[in-house]
């Protein structure tokens, strides 16, 4: 379930315009991690 939250919270800053593309990048690293 925690995976799911994450996935959609990871959408939802992919959506949003970010300052910073880096931590788009580490959002996703930290859900691959989580998946794994």
């Amino acid at each position: 379930m925690r995976s799911l939250v994450k996935l959609t919270d990871l959408l939802s800053s992919i959506k949003t315009p970010n300052k910073n593309g880096q931590t788009i990048d580490f959002s996703i690293n930290l859900t691959a991690c989580d998946l794994l």
